[in-house]
């Protein structure tokens, strides 16, 4: 995970969760050329998502699938936790990328950068409110 000092910007905080390498470091050099994003934290292992939501408060999620018509599980237990949360899943090679909030829709979208990051402020901007790092209040629990 990248270590860094968090300054919780209002905007787009993503997470990546993106193989290959270059892949991952192409999305890292993009996002830091865009005014509204900044990339908060990179896991490399499925599991570590959790605890890297839970540490750095992302609001989207960028993430490696493999090809399939089912999102990932790991999806249903993220939106449990941050309702607000917009995923985008990449799929290997970056020639297909899903948007997914927690209506669990998926969204075809074309997978160039100026595309996905499209397709982040479209889904992110009617939640601009969520902030996974504020104190959040669960009507279930």
């Amino acid at each position: 995970m990248i270590s860094r000092a968090l300054n919780r910007k209002s905007g787009v905080r993503v997470l990546l969760a993106v193989e290959p390498r270059l892949l991952r470091d192409s999305l890292r050099n993009r996002i830091a050329a865009e005014s509204d994003m900044e990339v908060v934290d990179e896991v490399f292992e499925e599991v570590d998502i959790l605890l890297a939501m839970r540490q750095q408060g992302a609001n989207v999620l960028i993430h490696s699938v493999p090809a399939s018509t089912e999102p990932p599980a790991i999806y249903s237990h993220l939106f449990v936790e941050y309702p607000g949360l917009v995923i985008v899943g990449l799929q290997a090679g970056g020639q297909q990328a899903y948007v997914y909030r927690q209506e669990i829709v998926k969204t075809p979208v074309e997978a160039c950068m100026g595309e996905l990051f499209g397709a982040i402020r479209r889904t992110y901007e009617p939640l601009a409110a969520f902030r996974p790092w504020a104190e959040q209040t669960h009507p279930f629990f």
